[in-house]
């Protein structure tokens, strides 16, 4: 006899897959910092102190983080996360290396995607996101734009950067 078993809403949860959305944009973030501060200048610095070694360069279709060499100012990243939440860490992680008095580099993280940085954001202040509301959210203020050229070109954006994050 064959048999059909239906899993239901809140499987996952029921046993701790890690499968919401703040899981995934937080695991991104995580992989980041572990990207561009190897482990092992991590463990270096740990053990034997003095000056931070660099970060590397990285770049996805999210965001780039790039080193500006001949530090002319400090770049204090805005850093109004729930703590220990994973973009707060990388964020963490680049202040300290731009403050570094030692250090003649100055690391800048910018967001290629507009949405992305929206979402990541949210998750890290309330470490929860709703994705579709936040898409509806930013639709609807797009849709305040008065120049309907510049409304359509906003809203292709949008769209763009939203079907980039579902990827």
């Amino acid at each position: 006899m064959n048999r059909i078993i239906i899993i239901g809403n809140g499987f996952d949860l029921a046993h701790n897959l890690k499968t919401g959305y703040k899981d995934f944009i937080n695991d991104y973030w995580a992989t980041i910092e572990e990207g561009i501060y190897d482990k092992y200048w991590r463990l270096l610095d740990q053990q034997y102190g003095g000056g931070k070694h660099p970060l590397n360069d990285y770049e996805d279709q999210f965001i780039k983080i790039e080193k500006e060499y001949d530090k002319t100012g400090v770049n204090k990243v805005y850093s109004s996360y729930k703590e220990d939440s994973p973009l707060w860490k990388l964020h963490t992680l680049i202040d300290e290396h731009n403050n570094d008095p030692g250090s003649n580099v100055t690391v800048h993280l910018k967001f290629k995607n507009h949405f992305f940085e929206r979402i990541s954001h949210q998750c890290s202040l309330v470490n929860w996101v709703d994705i579709e509301n936040e898409y509806y959210s930013v639709l609807k203020e797009l849709l305040q734009e008065e120049n309907p050229q510049k409304q359509n070109e906003s809203i292709r954006t949008l769209n763009k950067e939203f079907d980039d994050v579902k990827r």
